[in-house]
């Protein structure tokens, strides 16, 4: 009799592992719908933020690099 009990609490928690992981796919998926609008609407300004910084370390690097010479 407990081997059965087993077997149902081991099927009751794998249906529920199941349902967890749908309904955290679908969390994940709304979200990054949301985001993705949210970007479509601020990427020009973080492109230049991106680039920006990146010429800044960039410089900052040949900076370093000249005063060790």
């Amino acid at each position: 009799m407990k081997k059965q009990d087993n077997e149902k609490k081991d099927v009751v928690s794998l249906k529920g592992k199941i349902s967890g992981w749908i309904f955290s796919i679908f969390v994940g998926c709304v979200a990054l719908n949301i985001a993705i609008k949210l970007l479509a609407e601020v990427w020009l300004p973080l492109v230049c933020l991106i680039i920006f910084i990146v010429l800044l370390a960039i410089g900052y690097r040949l900076k370093r690099f000249n005063d060790w010479r």
